[in-house]
């Protein structure tokens, strides 16, 4: 029988779950705890990743007596941009679509949705690139949020018309179509 890390890994985190561990803070000294039973089929980097722990977290735990949070709960990529849409809906609800902002402006938008997202993700969600959030939050740059989102449909039908287009034109003007729908689709 070949070991299949992956459902293993799926096994021992539901079994923490159950036993109510997401979420919570732990000591190296709790993580060596809950450890023990697994070090004979796996290295402590292994199952911290079970955990959710990253290997720089680990060491932090380890050498510098902080705590990690384990078993933080994930969200599947539909969940994620359900949350995306709810969120980015509301904002341009309350006149935020392609308003500049600083970063004192993005923590006052970010504060109802601190539960539920992380920072950089939330900022991703807004349009912003994980690097123009560094420079927002660290250099007092602006961002310009929710820049010219279209819908599914929106983008369906402009892909129809792009589409429609190319079949009725010739090859250099495909090329030029296909240049101007780049533009066109991608712009957020």
């Amino acid at each position: 029988m070949s070991y299949n890390f992956e459902e293993r890994y799926n096994e021992i985190r539901k079994k923490f779950i159950a036993q109510g561990y997401a979420n919570k803070r732990i000591t190296y000294k709790e993580f060596l705890s809950l450890y023990e039973s697994y070090k004979e089929e796996m290295s402590e980097k292994e199952f911290a990743s079970i955990l959710g722990i990253s290997y720089g977290n680990l060491q932090n735990i380890k050498y510098k007596n902080t705590k990690a949070v384990i078993l933080k709960e994930y969200k599947t990529d539909k969940e994620r941009k359900k949350l995306e849409q709810e969120i980015v809906s509301d904002l341009m609800e309350k006149g935020y679509q392609n308003k500049k902002i600083d970063y004192a402006e993005f923590l006052k938008l970010y504060e109802p949705y601190r539960t539920k997202v992380k920072e950089s993700e939330f900022a991703s969600f807004l349009g912003i690139s994980y690097r123009n959030w560094q420079s927002l939050k660290h250099k007092n740059t602006k961002a310009v949020i929710i820049k010219d989102i279209k819908t599914d449909e929106e983008r369906d039908k402009l892909e129809q018309e792009i589409v429609s287009d190319l079949m009725e034109k010739g090859i250099n003007d495909k090329i030029r179509m296909y240049e101007k729908s780049k533009i066109t689709m991608y712009k957020h």
